[in-house]
């Protein structure tokens, strides 16, 4: 980075490019999918539920300034 800033900004930009392309491609296509309630009937779907709110941290209880 110390070495050349611009490329350096340049390639990270070129990369989050790649992969927003790629995050909204894979969403479009399974936005049909989530559409449907047998999507949500899935065994993994109550696991990642559970999982998914004990990480969350309940809201006001964090300081600010942290993620």
């Amino acid at each position: 980075f110390s070495q050349s800033p611009v490329e350096f900004i340049n390639a990270l930009i070129a990369s989050q490019s790649r992969d927003l392309k790629l995050v909204a491609g894979e969403a479009s296509r399974n936005a049909e999918k989530e559409g449907r309630s047998d999507f949500y009937n899935q065994p993994w779907v109550e696991d990642a539920t559970i999982r998914y709110l004990n990480r969350k941290p309940a809201a006001g209880n964090e300081p600010p300034g942290t993620t």
